[in-house]
């Protein structure tokens, strides 16, 4: 079971690296978005640290955060966003952590690859569990059309992300690979099949 972590800047293609690589490979996807959103519902292990922070008002009548609410917060505070980082994100790699163990645990039924999928994995020190991290790579043009026409983005919103996301170059000196996603996917995929070839020439 070799552990690939997938990381790049917001727009940059993670999500359909992600993809091919379950559609092409039979990877195994754990997501570290739904980890967090469940950590973060009622009864879940953050609950209660991120009302803390962000108090009642950021409940629902049903005691539901509201996301959009908290979105705006944390898009306004950069305070705020290290905070909601810090509760949330070491318990999203805890959880993580498990999921490979229980994984490892049947290796006559573990998957070829596992992938994780983050743009914290520099910052929560991911290469401790990962066998290696890919970086996808496009540039800030790219990925602010990408962000305004795909996902309906604001700019204010979308320069608040780039501002906040680590550097190409802070990428670049983190990852293992590299994948060029700046034009067309094609690209993109041919470099991953070549990376998988070596990955498995050497395990």
């Amino acid at each position: 079971m070799y552990v690939i972590g997938i990381t790049g800047g917001a727009g940059s293609g993670k999500s359909e690296a992600v993809r091919f690589m379950v559609s092409e490979y039979g990877a195994f996807f754990i997501s570290t978005d739904e980890i967090a959103r469940g950590l973060m519902e009622p009864y879940g292990g953050c609950y209660r640290a991120v009302l803390s922070l962000f108090g009642k008002e950021s409940v629902d009548e049903k005691g539901e955060f509201r996301r959009a609410y908290i979105a705006e917060r944390i898009f306004k505070s950069d305070y705020e966003r290290l905070a909601l980082n810090a509760v949330i994100h070491p318990e999203v790699k805890y959880e993580t952590a498990r999921v490979l163990s229980r994984l490892r645990a049947d290796p006559e039924h573990a998957p070829e690859f596992v992938i994780i999928e983050s743009a914290l994995l520099i910052e929560e020190h991911y290469d401790t569990i990962c066998d290696e991290i890919w970086y996808i790579y496009a540039s800030e043009d790219t990925r602010y059309r990408r962000l305004r026409d795909i996902r309906g983005w604001t700019d204010p919103r979308i320069r608040g992300i780039f501002q906040a996301q680590k550097k190409d170059e802070e990428f670049r000196a983190f990852s293992d690979a590299v994948f060029d996603n700046d034009g067309s996917f094609d690209v993109c995929k041919s470099g991953i099949r070549e990376r998988v070839k070596e990955i498995r020439q050497k395990i």
